[in-house]
């Protein structure tokens, strides 16, 4: 069977397993890199690519080689993410078929996964579904118990079974601004001194930041 990441507490409340790792971490889980001791971070073993300030809850179901994720995420509790998936084309949709369990003789296991990549400063709600394939673009939100199945386009807000459009989170020409200036690939102090609860003083900000690099 694939291998895939959980976080899940024990009885110390403080001591996460991962991967059968046990890290010791003060507030919330962070699984991108940072330098600020106030912002604790969490590694994850073998996934292909995590960004800087990215955390999630507890009980994160992952497949670590086939996803990527940018920087700023949040990822709620119960979170499933590119999980493995079943041939419905066979003649058996039974692992038995094609992983080493016995049935069949079988040198190497067979896995039925697609890449996972969600981009920058997307938040996904509690007990989402991300299937297998599907790319979440920077700045999108996913609701709580939402099943996506299709791509999500930027600063989108999706939710339902199957995932819908809801609304975007800005008009078109904010959305084309924050995605041109990438305000996530700066460095933390240029971040720090943005308006943040100010959209459009923020975009002001970032073209005089990226004026000056």
């Amino acid at each position: 069977m694939a291998k895939f990441l959980s976080f899940k507490k024990n009885r110390y409340h403080h001591i996460w397993h991962i991967l059968g790792i046990k890290i010791k971490f003060r507030r919330k889980r962070y699984i991108g890199k940072s330098k600020n001791e106030e912002f604790p971070t969490l590694p994850v073993p073998n996934c292909k690519k995590v960004g800087k300030y990215t955390y999630c809850g507890p009980q994160l179901a992952i497949n670590p080689n086939y996803c990527e994720i940018g920087s700023f995420c949040s990822i709620a509790n119960e979170v499933k993410i590119g999980v493995s998936e079943h041939p419905t084309d066979c003649l058996s949709t039974s692992p038995y078929f094609y992983q080493k369990l016995g049935f069949k003789d079988i040198k190497e296991n067979v896995k039925y996964v697609s890449p996972v990549k969600i981009g920058n400063d997307v938040w996904i709600g509690q007990s989402a579904f991300i299937k297998g394939g599907v790319c979440i673009g920077d700045g999108a939100v996913v609701g709580a118990y939402a099943v996506v199945t299709k791509d999500v386009p930027p600063y989108a807000i999706v939710a339902g079974n199957p995932a819908k459009l809801i609304r975007y989170r800005f008009s078109p020409e904010i959305i084309d601004a924050l995605l041109e200036l990438k305000w996530w690939n700066l460095s933390e102090e240029n971040i720090k001194k943005l308006p943040f609860e100010d959209i459009n003083a923020c975009i002001k900000e970032l073209k005089t930041i990226r004026k000056k690099l």
